[in-house]
This record gives C-alpha cells, structure tokens and sequence, in this order.
C-alpha cells in the first residue's frame, strides 16, 4: 500500500470520525429532547407494533432451544428495453434458518449463549439484468436456474453483557457482520441491497460473498459502540453450484481476507408518541402540545454509523490481464440518519454509504455507493408501510478491457412501495431506471418495473 492511499486512508477516516461526532451530537441533543417528549406522556400507554409471528416454531411447540424461520422471497421484473426477447424474469429464494442452542439465559430481552446456526438455501428462476445486461442488478442476485445450498453452518456465542459480546467460528457469510446494514434492504435493486457486490459498491471484495471458512468477533456493546473483526478464506469454489456448499476441504483456499469495522450507534427513540383516531384505522405523530393516546414502534432499523475496511492477500488477476499481484485493499463507510418527517409520515431513515479501492489494479470498480430515503407510515390508514427513493452508482476501473467502449460509471434510481398486507406478508411494486448500463455512456436507459413478495413462517 502506497503513501498516497495511506494518506486518503487517514484524511477519510479524520472525515468521518469528524463528522460522525457532530451528527451524533446533534442527535444526542434531538435525542434528550425526544426522551423528554416521550416522559410527558403516561408509561402505560398501548403499544402498536408490526412483530411476525414465528409459525413454524408455534406448531412444534416453540422449544426454547431451536430458533427456526423459514421465508420465500419472489422477485418478478421488466422491462420493454431488454436486448433479448425475454422481457419479464422472475427469480424465487427459499431460505430456512435455523438456531440450535446448546445453553442459553436471557438478558434484556435478548437470548445469550452458544448455539449451532444453519441457513439453507433454494433458488430459482433469472435474473433480468442478465437480458439488459447491467451490473447494478434489477433483481437480488440469487436466480440463474434451480440450485440448493448450504449457506452457512456456524458454532456461535453470544454475550450481550460482556466486553466480547460475540464469537463466530465455521463455514460464514461476510456480509452479515460487515460491509452491509438493513436500511439498504428496503430496496430491490442489487446495488442498493447488495450483500454480494453492492456495498462498498461493486469493488470485488476477496472472500465474498459467503460459505467460507472463517472467525468473527465483535467487542463492545452492539446497541452503542462495538468493533468487529472477522478473517474469511478466499476460496471462490466453495459456492460453485456443483458443491451445494457442501465442499469442506480447508486446503484449498486462495488466500484470505480481513474485516475491521467500527460500529455506533446513533440515538433514536423507538418508540413515538403518537394520537390513534376514535374509529382505530388511522394514527399520526402527535403536533406540539397535543397527548399521546397511543406509542408507535416504527419497523425502521436503528440508525447507525459504520466504518470498515479490508484487506485481502492472495493470488489476483489484474483488470489488465497483465498478471497477478497479492493483495486486494479498500474502505467503506455507512451512515444512517434518523429524520423527523413531521405529518408525512410516521418515521423516517436518511441514510448514504461509499465505497473506495485502494487496490485498484485488482478490482473491476473503483468506488461505487448508494443513498437514500426510507419513510414508514406515509397514509395514516398504512403506518406499518414504507416508502423508499434511493440511488446507486459504480464506477469502472479505467483498465477495464473492452473492444466495443470505454466503462465509465452505472446509475441506478428505485422507487418503490413497500406494502405489508400482514406482519408475514410483504408485497412491494417498485419502478427503476438504470443509466449507462455497465457503464458505456452511449447506451439508453431503461426502465424496469417490478413486484417483489416476502412471505415468512
């Protein structure tokens, strides 16, 4: 690594740290005068929440030692813009989860203890962006036809108490520690909810995207600050389709990879004030003055400040195609804001995230980065749906080869309407428009429209 991206290393972190100081400030501030709001009205006011319900755990007898989930996820998109004839693509994802614990206590509310996860996986269907083509992908990225797969099989302990408050030891998925946040999966663009290439955006990062050998730790209290690190073998067959996530051989690695990551947690206040009407089908934020009749948990993730990077050593292939050099390096960050949006809606998330390479002969994509808009609530009668605009970009490597154009930078912008029918069913059209498809800026946009279901047991 260079001075010089020492350098951008430094003056970005001194940024960041900077600027998370004083948001986290204000927030405090917002935060005491919330908490304040909040103490005016009495403690034993109803609580509205949109929780689902664990169905497969009820009709085995909810055991306390098995946490077990089982979700179907349906994403149909298309477009009139597509290069081939195939214009509508549907992809499905099964996935069941499944905790077994060996020994656990309570504390909080929340379990502790060590327990074997497992998540299986069963995929179907394609992807539309493979008919456009482009790389900020239309639809998540787990279609191109039928194949099952062990996702992850880990021995994990939690402790939310103690100053090691998590270990994680097996077969892991990276981005479920790092490089991601749930106010990113409110969206059905890859490049915004992308825990494969999206965030830091689309910049290759070695070990990605899961079922590799690896160790997690996080330190600190998970609802304040905490520090992760986490080292993944780089091992691409190891989700080859011909395995089923079933290759267990350890020496076949091509390196590794490591993870730091800073994680703080900004003040919010889950729960807001809020006035039901007198018929119970519509509820609003409470104007200045005005008593709360009722408190309303918003279904918004808490919001956060993130701070990574990684390093990667090993054998990679130059975008050139001129060789091979040993390392992958870069930096991201996440930062999700909590806003007030008045009488728009219920509750609010501002959030942005970038992404930079610092080994940029290795990887295809410079920088890359999202932002976005996520509001709960909007029609008084809905104020557990959301409302979601947000943005992406990847920027190509300049040494990217192609015969037909030089790769510049791919944009893409959702809008979407997130609708839950029940606290188990979710159904979300959405509408976007990709700009220069992977990155030839003579190309035209186009136009996807799409529905995504979630369905969960």
């Amino acid at each position: 690594m260079t001075s010089f991206h020492l350098q951008i290393i430094r003056t970005s972190i001194a940024v960041l740290v900077t600027s998370s100081t004083l948001i986290s400030f204000q927030l405090f501030v917002d935060n005491q005068a919330k908490s304040q709001e909040l103490s005016d009205h009495p403690n034993d006011l109803p609580i509205l929440e949109n929780s689902p319900t664990k169905s497969i755990n009820n009709f085995i007898g909810d055991p306390d030692w098995l946490d077990l989930g089982l979700s179907i996820l349906n994403q149909t998109n298309g477009t009139p813009n597509a290069h081939d004839k195939k214009l509508i693509t549907s992809s499905t994802l099964a996935t069941l989860d499944a905790k077994i614990w060996a020994d656990h206590w309570i504390s909080n509310g929340k379990k502790n203890g060590f327990n074997l996860h497992i998540i299986g996986t069963q995929r179907g269907g394609d992807i539309l962006s493979n008919e456009i083509p482009n790389k900020l992908n239309t639809q998540w990225g787990f279609g191109n036809g039928p194949i099952g797969r062990l996702s992850l099989l880990s021995l994990e302990y939690t402790n939310h108490d103690s100053f090691l408050s998590q270990v994680k030891v097996g077969k892991l998925k990276q981005s479920v520690d790092f490089t991601m946040d749930p106010v990113m999966c409110f969206y059905s663009n890859f490049g915004l909810c992308g825990w494969a290439e999206a965030t830091p955006s689309m910049i290759q990062i070695p070990g990605n995207p899961f079922n590799t050998y690896g160790a997690m730790m996080r330190f600190g209290d998970p609802n304040q600050v905490a520090v992760k690190y986490g080292i993944y073998q780089i091992y691409p067959e190891s989700f080859d389709t011909k395995y089923h996530g079933l290759d267990f051989r350890i020496n076949n690695n091509e390196g590794y990879a490591q993870f730091l990551q800073l994680d703080s947690r900004l003040p919010h206040t889950p729960l807001i004030p809020a006035r039901r009407s007198e018929q119970g089908n519509s509820i609003r934020r409470i104007s200045a003055g005005e008593k709360a009749n009722i408190l309303y948990r918003s279904p918004l993730p808490p919001p956060v400040f993130k701070l990574g990077g990684w390093l990667g050593g090993g054998s990679y292939e130059r975008v050139d195609e001129t060789g091979y050099e040993s390392s992958n390096n870069g930096v991201y960050s996440i930062l999700s804001l909590p806003i007030n949006p008045g009488k728009l809606a219920m509750d609010g998330r501002l959030f942005a995230s970038t992404g930079l390479g610092l080994s940029q002969s290795v990887q295809d994509f410079r920088n890359g980065g999202n932002a976005g808009i996520v509001l709960a609530g909007v029609l008084p009668s809905r104020p557990f749906d959301t409302l979601s605009f947000g943005y992406s970009y990847a920027t190509y490597n300049h040494d990217y080869q192609s015969a037909i154009y030089r790769h510049g930078t791919e944009h893409a912008l959702e809008l979407n309407y997130n609708i839950s029918i029940t606290p188990n069913l979710e159904l979300m059209p959405n509408l976007q428009l990709i700009m220069q498809p992977e990155g030839d800026e003579s190309a035209s946009a186009v136009f996807v429209g799409g529905l995504q279901a979630t369905l969960s047991f």
